[in-house]
């Protein structure tokens, strides 16, 4: 990828061929190199969750330590969960960004905890969820009295021997509209997880936060069976 801070300095030793990179100067925004220079052609970092309806998402994550794990349609980003805090993903907080809107992540507390969610922008409270059990269980309340329900339907874990210990994780979840319909489903198999909004979660209002949350409430679940597997 070309380094470079401004837009209209050349590279001519090792320079990377014409196409779109990450803008330079750390906006959120795909930037055209055309081979020598920087463009003013940009397009948005973020595809369309909506876009993604009824397609099954992937989410690139690299581990607990990961600074960043992003929800993919293919190769296109539509989601990305920032971890904040000196453990990164231990400590539950996050920054939500789309290219809908962004929104903060507020864990309170560690056992059966309360997660706060601010819009990035004005800081204002728009939805609270609440574990009801050991991250498998929990309700989501909008600010606008729109309430979802978030269950792991059938999850598990097997230990296997193969040389060393080594464990294997499978999950199914699913994110209940207020009518007790499916609206977002979610699946955790050998280390891969995939995000599925069902054709109807198109019409959602809140679709970008939701797509995101269910892939928060996955890795929140994993880092518990993982963490509690360091103390087998």
């Amino acid at each position: 990828m070309p380094e470079r801070s401004t837009y209209t300095g050349r590279l001519t030793v090792g320079a990377p061929p014409p196409d779109w990179y990450a803008d330079p100067a750390g906006a959120p925004f795909w930037r055209y190199w055309d081979g020598g220079a920087w463009t003013e052609q940009m397009r948005p970092w973020f595809a369309s969750v909506r876009d993604a309806a009824g397609q099954t998402l992937r989410l690139d994550q690299g581990g607990i330590t990961a600074e960043a794990d992003d929800v993919k349609l293919g190769d296109a980003v539509v989601a990305r969960l920032v971890w904040g805090g000196a453990m990164s993903r231990a400590g539950g907080d996050a920054t939500v960004q789309t290219g809908e809107g962004a929104w903060r992540l507020d864990q309170q507390g560690f056992l059966h905890a309360k997660v706060v969610v601010l819009d990035a922008a004005t800081g204002a409270q728009v939805a609270v969820f609440e574990w009801a059990d050991a991250l498998r269980r929990g309700t989501l309340l909008i600010a606008d009295g729109t309430s979802f329900r978030w269950a792991a339907e059938r999850v598990s874990r097997n230990r296997a021997r193969v040389g060393i210990r080594s464990m294997s994780y499978v999950g199914n979840f699913w994110l209940y509209d207020p009518e007790g319909q499916p609206v977002i489903g979610a699946d955790l198999a050998e280390g891969v997880i995939t995000i599925s909004p069902l054709p109807r979660s198109a019409a959602l209002p809140h679709l970008p936060l939701l797509v995101a949350l269910a892939a928060y409430f996955v890795l929140r679940w994993w880092d518990s069976q993982t963490a509690s597997t360091r103390d087998d």
